[in-house]
């Protein structure tokens, strides 16, 4: 996963976020990540990207059974959920650091 997390503008150490996030459920994974962030373990960029990122495609196999059940293709929700997330994300990655210091303190809390 190390060239598609560098891509999104997130650390090696997040990885395991991202995975329970995506298949667990946000809240799970976003509870795992409140610990370590609390522990000093994970940076601010880690935690805003891979949280923007679960926001747009968490818990891929709950909600792609539940749009199944309703009629959905599962190709079409399952990759454009996927496809949609990565790019979003990527383009949000490469256009924080070109932000001024006043928008980066906004997004990241910064004090």
């Amino acid at each position: 996963m190390a060239p598609v997390l560098a891509m999104l503008g997130i650390g090696k150490t997040a990885a395991n976020f991202m995975i329970v996030g995506l298949t667990l459920g946000i809240s799970f994974g976003g509870g795992l990540m409140i610990n370590e962030a609390r522990s000093g373990k994970l940076g601010k960029q880690d935690i805003f990207m891979v949280m923007f990122f679960l926001a747009l495609c968490h818990s891929i196999i709950e909600d792609t059974l539940l749009m199944m059940l309703l009629g959905a293709d599962l190709s079409a929700i399952l990759w454009g959920r996927i496809i949609f997330a990565l790019i979003a994300t990527a383009l949000l990655a490469r256009l924080l650091p070109k932000m001024s210091q006043k928008a980066w303190s906004w997004v990241y809390k910064i004090t």
